[in-house]
């Protein structure tokens, strides 16, 4: 998540309940597991899942008490890399970001056939 603005999310996570283990913000209805705050008691929860092959964190998240909150901020800090193409599209984005002017590009599929003149 290279566009997280971490001071944003640790003022979001200042209020930590105390009855839970976790935090976990939710960006216009997705939960962001991957930027939630975690108390150091989960880390045996996490242990277990791994070494029980369990790979899916939302699976994780049931073994232990955990609140969501929306996310003020832009859903577009939970931008994950993921793949090669994700990867290309951080880049123009970290380009556009030092530019005064960003670049904007527009396309189509097919262009419109002319219109003979009236």
């Amino acid at each position: 998540m290279p566009f997280l603005d971490l001071e944003e999310l640790c003022r979001f996570g200042a209020t930590l309940p105390t009855s839970e283990l976790a935090l976990l913000p939710v960006a216009k209805g997705r939960l962001q597991p991957l930027a939630a705050f975690y108390h150091q008691k989960t880390a045996t929860c996490f242990q277990r899942a791994l070494h029980g092959d369990v790979r899916k964190i939302r699976q994780v998240l049931e073994s232990f008490p955990c609140s969501q909150r929306e996310y003020a901020g832009s859903p577009s800090h939970f931008f994950n890399i993921n793949t090669p193409a994700d990867w290309r599209l951080a880049q123009g984005r970290f380009a556009n970001l030092k530019r005064k002017v960003p670049v904007i590009a527009i396309t189509a599929p097919a262009s419109a056939p002319a219109r003979p003149p009236s």
